[in-house]
């Protein structure tokens, strides 16, 4: 059932092979056929079919004949094809379309079938009347059927880009918000001077609870030297306590001083007049709590 393209190559090999190809020798149809397998591997299909009309001639072997007309069936089946919609400026068809391939003529009139062209890239260019030919690059793929393609005349390319300038405006410096960072440093100067209040409330209740402490030793020097032993009862209880509040204060103290540094110098960058603003601040902050 699919003998019949080889039927459509002997017809055109009657067709366009001359009368004295009625003479042709068996050599002939061997290099013939040789030479159709050679284009065939190179993806010159329109050459490779050439010869394999000639070496499917009746003259040929009968064997050589068969092999030649069925590559002729498998190239049928490998040629791509593509088929070219042309619109004029006004998008209307048109047919009276002279195409060249690769800078060689191909056809001066489509006729709404498919073109058979060989595999690979091509330059096609398309013209009309009243019109600037029209160049396109097509990669075609082996066994491409029936590909579709719009070329219109008339579209205008949209406008190129305006370059850029010579020498661009630098971009405008980022302006901090001057009041936002001085908020930040203030607030990071009142958490550092509470923090130096709360060290230095530790440190009294520490001098308290030293004192506590020495007093104990005062009243009860050992388990065997203890003159008053419930006065020195309640200065341990008495240092125990003052302790605890002079460890509270140091910590308290130290996590205000970090958070305030912190605070402090990752606040943005301001002019030297904010900076002049506030370090007077810091240092009537801290001054007074020395002991």
């Amino acid at each position: 059932m699919r003998r019949w393209p080889a039927a459509i190559a002997a017809a055109w090999l009657f067709a366009v092979v001359p009368a004295s190809a009625a003479d042709i020798t068996k050599g002939q149809c061997i290099e013939a056929n040789t030479a159709g397998q050679t284009l065939r591997k190179e993806g010159k299909l329109s050459a490779a079919a050439s010869q394999l009309q000639v070496c499917s001639d009746p003259k040929c072997p009968e064997i050589l004949r068969a092999d030649c007309q069925q590559r002729l069936e498998e190239l049928e089946a490998a040629y791509p094809s593509i088929l070219f919609d042309v619109k004029d400026a006004a998008g209307h068809d048109v047919a009276d379309v002279k195409v060249t391939v690769d800078g060689k003529p191909f056809v001066d009139k489509l006729s709404g079938s498919p073109m058979r062209i060989d595999p690979g890239s091509h330059e096609i260019t398309f013209e009309i009347a009243n019109e600037k030919p029209l160049t396109r690059t097509f990669v075609l793929k082996e066994g491409e059927k029936l590909r579709k393609e719009r070329i219109s005349f008339g579209a205008e390319a949209p406008p190129p880009p305006p370059p850029p300038p010579a020498n661009p405006p630098p971009p405008p410096p980022k302006q901090e918000s001057s009041g936002t960072a001085e908020l930040q440093r203030y607030g990071g100067l009142g958490l550092a001077a509470a923090g130096v209040v709360a060290i230095g409330v530790g440190a009294f209740y520490g001098v308290k609870a030293i004192g506590k402490a020495s007093d104990q030793e005062k009243s009860c020097k050992s388990a065997s030297d203890c003159r008053n032993y419930p006065q020195a009862l309640s200065d341990h209880d008495g240092a125990e306590v003052w302790g605890r509040f002079s460890t509270i204060g140091f910590i308290a103290g130290s996590v205000l001083l970090v958070g305030g540094a912190v605070l402090f110098f990752t606040a943005p960058k301001s002019s030297d007049s904010a900076l002049k603003k506030v370090l007077p601040l810091a240092q009537a902050a801290t001054t007074g709590w020395a002991f």
